[in-house]
């Protein structure tokens, strides 16, 4: 049986890094598909941080600024 997300933002990227992301809005966790197959679970994100990622020129880019070093990763 797989997890339902009643608040959840989901998002496909247009990026060489990220094929897309699925946003747990109660939990704040955000977990990013890459394009190599893993998957990587962060907590603590803001809906701002998830937001502007979805609506990023370059996702890539907007993770290492936003993302990679500045929250928690499981």
């Amino acid at each position: 049986c797989g997890a339902i997300y009643t608040n959840a933002m989901k998002a496909q990227l247009k990026s060489k890094l990220f094929d897309g992301f699925l946003y747990d809005e109660d939990e704040k966790i955000l977990r990013l598909f890459m394009t190599n197959g893993q998957i990587r679970i962060y907590r603590e994100i803001p809906e701002s941080i998830a937001l502007g990622l979805s609506e990023a020129n370059s996702a890539g880019d907007y993770y290492f600024e936003n993302i990679r070093s500045r929250f928690p990763m499981d």
